[in-house]
């Protein structure tokens, strides 16, 4: 009876193995599509991982990356509210789920959720927002010159 017992723990762990292997394999080729801005095709490699473990936050996370890179606000706020749902002190979930919502012009929800990422961690929180807000001004200087050529 051990013996059996054995025998099938031994297979469903290798199972296991393998599938997370391969849905980590995915989500390292998103990463890499998504550093190199190819924002769509990074999120196909997200569902990919998905498909093979439903629960991988950080697949979720950078699929919520690649939708709001691609303008798809709502989908982005979908995919950082199930970040959250699945690690509830995920602090830049909540910052990035803020900023999806600040561009669907959703100013309430994005406010409870640079509050919420502020007690969860105040100084991380800033941070981001700091950084944004600074990404925003050289981002709109450089537009300006760009424009004016």
């Amino acid at each position: 009876m051990k013996i059996y017992f054995t025998i099938i723990f031994s297979i469903l762990f290798s199972l296991f193995s393998a599938a997370q292997d391969t849905a980590d394999e995915n989500l390292r080729i998103a990463v890499e599509f998504n550093r190199k801005s190819e924002f769509e095709t990074s999120l196909l490699f997200c569902n990919k991982a998905l498909d093979i473990n439903p629960n991988l936050v950080s697949a979720f996370f950078l699929r919520g990356i690649n939708n709001y890179n691609l303008d798809n606000f709502d989908d982005a706020v979908v995919d950082f509210t199930v970040v959250i749902r699945l690690k509830p002190d995920y602090v830049e979930a909540y910052y990035q789920r803020a900023k999806a919502r600040q561009a669907k012009n959703d100013f309430i929800g994005a406010v409870q959720d640079f509050n919420r990422a502020r007690e969860l961690n105040p100084g991380k929180a800033t941070l981001y927002i700091v950084k944004s807000f600074l990404s925003s001004i050289f981002t709109s200087k450089q537009s300006k010159k760009g424009g004016g050529k």
